[in-house]
C-alpha cells in the first residue's frame, strides 16, 4: 500500500505537470486576468469593471437568465477566475439545530457546483454570511461570521488551514459578526479584525503580524503606496489607520467615530483617500501624500451605510442613508466636496460601476442602470428581478464577461446575460485546457476513492 501511494503521488504529479506545460499555469479558462472579476471589488479594487461590451438598455428587454443556483443564504459576493466563480453561503438544516457555512466553487458559464467546503458555524445574530471569498496563486481565502479565517485549494476545496480570529488573535467580533473580506498582499492575508487588522503567511497561516485586542470593522483593507513602500488602509471601530503592509507598523491614524463600526471601504485615488459611513456620520477626503492623514474636506451629504463609493473622474458617485429606511445617490465634486446632484428617493443599498454606468440594486430586488453623469441624475433603465423575501438585498451586482451576477439575502445567486452584439469567443485551446482540469479532478477523486 505504501508503494500505491507513492505511484498515485508521482502520477497526479506528472499529470498536473503537463497540464501546466502544455496550457499554461491559469488554472481556469475564459477571458484575459483583466476580466476576471478578483480579489474583492474587481481587480481595481474600487467595483468598476473594465468591460465596455455589454447592453446598457438591458433592462428595457427580457431578463435572458443563463442561470441561478441556490447558494445558501448571505451577502457574500462573487469572485470570477477564468470560469470559476467563488461564494459563500449560510444554510440551516430543517428539523436539526444545525448550521453551516458552505463555500462554493462553481462554474462561471453555467452555475454547475464543482465543489463545496462545509463548515460549522457557532450560533449567534445575524448569522448570514457577509465577507467574499478571493483567489490567489490557486488558493481562495475568506473568513466566516463567527471568526473562521480559511485557507482552501481553488481547484478541490480542500482546506490548507484555518484560523479562528477570536481565539487566535483576541479579536472580538462587531455588533453584525465578521464582514471583512480577507486581501492578499504579496505573501501575506489581511483581514480588519482586531484594533487595526492581522497578517498571516498566505500558505501556512502562520503569524506575520497581529494588532492588539480589539474590534476592528466591517470593511476590508485596500492596498496605496507611499514613498516607494505599500500601505493598507484599514477602519477599526473608532479609526482610519495607515498601516505598512509588511511589518503592521502603524505610520498614521485618523479619528473616525460612528455609532456603528465603519463598513463602506476607504477609496484611494492616488495620493488621497476617500471615506464615508452612515448613521448621520458623513464623509471626508484626506490627503496622505506626506504620509500623514490630512483633512481636505468634510461633510454629511453622502452617509454611505454599507455600499462603498465608486470616483469616476473628478466626481464621487455613493449612496447617503439607511437601506432599511430610505436612500439616494449623490454626486460630490471631489475637490471640494460640494453636492452635484442628489437623486430622488430610490431605496438602493449597493453598486458597481462599468464604462461609465452605476449599476445598482436595491433593498427589494430591483435593478437601476444610471449614467455616471457629473451634472444631473440620469437613469437609463430600472426593474423588478428578484422576489421580496424577508431580507434586504445588500449585496452589489458584479459584471464579468458581459454577464450580470447578483443575489439576496435569501435567494438564489442569478447570473443573467446582458451582452452587446459582439459577445465573447472563447479560445477553443482554453477550452481543451479547462476541459482537462476538470478530467484532473474526476482523476484526484477517483484515487482518493480507492485508496
Amino acid at each position: 500500500m505504501q508503494y500505491l501511494e507513492l505511484y498515485r503521488r508521482m502520477f497526479l504529479k506528472i499529470l498536473l505537470l503537463s497540464i501546466i506545460i502544455i496550457f499554461g499555469c491559469s488554472p481556469v479558462s475564459g477571458e484575459p486576468a483583466k476580466y476576471d472579476w478578483n480579489p474583492w471589488k474587481g481587480p481595481h479594487l474600487n467595483g468598476i469593471s473594465d468591460e465596455s461590451d455589454w447592453d446598457t438598455e438591458f433592462l428595457k428587454k427580457d431578463i435572458r437568465i443563463k442561470w441561478k443556483r441556490d447558494v445558501g443564504d448571505g451577502y457574500s459576493n462573487v469572485t470570477i477566475v477564468g470560469d470559476f466563480l467563488y461564494t459563500m453561503g449560510f444554510h440551516i438544516v430543517p428539523k436539526r439545530p444545525l448550521r453551516t457555512n458552505i463555500l462554493f466553487c462553481l462554474k462561471a458559464s453555467t452555475g454547475k457546483v464543482v465543489w463545496k467546503y462545509t463548515l460549522k458555524v457557532h450560533h449567534g445574530p445575524w448569522q448570514l454570511t457577509k465577507a467574499t471569498p478571493v483567489y490567489s496563486d490557486g488558493l481562495v481565502y475568506s473568513l466566516t461570521q463567527d471568526g473562521n479565517m480559511l485557507c482552501n485549494d481553488a481547484y478541490t476545496g480542500k482546506l490548507i488551514w484555518r484560523n479562528n480570529v477570536i481565539k487566535d488573535f483576541s479579536a472580538l467580533a462587531p455588533k453584525w459578526t465578521f464582514a471583512s473580506s480577507v486581501h492578499i498582499e504579496g505573501d501575506i492575508a489581511v483581514a480588519s479584525v482586531c484594533r487595526n487588522g492581522i497578517a498571516v503567511n498566505k500558505k501556512t497561516g502562520s503569524v506575520v503580524w497581529k494588532s492588539r485586542a480589539g474590534r476592528g470593522s466591517y470593511s476590508t483593507p485596500v492596498p496605496y503606496g507611499c514613498n516607494g513602500e505599500t500601505y493598507l488602509a484599514i477602519f477599526g471601530s473608532g479609526a482610519l489607520y495607515g498601516v505598512k503592509a509588511l511589518t503592521g507598523e502603524v505610520a498614521w491614524e485618523y479619528p473616525w467615530e460612528t455609532l456603528d463600526e465603519n463598513a463602506a471601504d476607504p477609496v484611494i485615488l492616488g495620493d488621497k483617500i476617500f471615506i464615508s459611513s452612515g448613521y448621520d456620520k458623513g464623509c471626508a477626503l484626506l490627503d496622505i501624500s506626506s504620509g500623514k492623514a490630512k483633512l481636505l474636506w468634510s461633510n454629511t451629504y453622502m452617509r454611505s451605510h454599507i455600499a462603498s463609493a465608486i470616483i469616476i473622474g473628478d466626481y464621487i458617485y455613493g449612496i447617503d442613508g439607511d437601506p432599511t429606511k430610505k436612500t439616494f445617490l449623490v454626486c460630490l465634486n471631489l475637490k471640494d466636496g460640494s453636492l452635484s446632484w442628489k437623486s430622488r428617493q430610490l431605496g438602493i443599498t449597493n453598486m458597481s460601476s462599468a464604462n461609465g454606468y452605476l449599476i445598482m440594486l436595491d433593498r427589494i430586488g430591483k435593478l437601476y442602470v444610471v449614467e455616471a453623469n457629473p451634472y444631473y441624475y440620469r437613469e437609463i433603465a430600472s426593474k423588478k428581478v428578484l422576489k421580496q423575501t424577508d431580507n434586504l438585498y445588500f449585496t452589489a451586482p458584479v459584471l464579468c464577461r458581459s454577464t450580470l451576477y447578483f443575489r439576496g439575502g435569501m435567494s438564489d445567486l442569478y447570473s443573467i446575460d446582458i451582452s452587446g452584439q459582439s459577445g465573447i469567443n472563447y479560445n477553443i485551446f482554453i477550452v481543451i485546457k479547462d476541459k482537462l482540469h476538470s478530467l484532473l479532478l474526476i482523476i484526484m477523486d477517483f484515487f482518493d476513492r480507492l485508496f
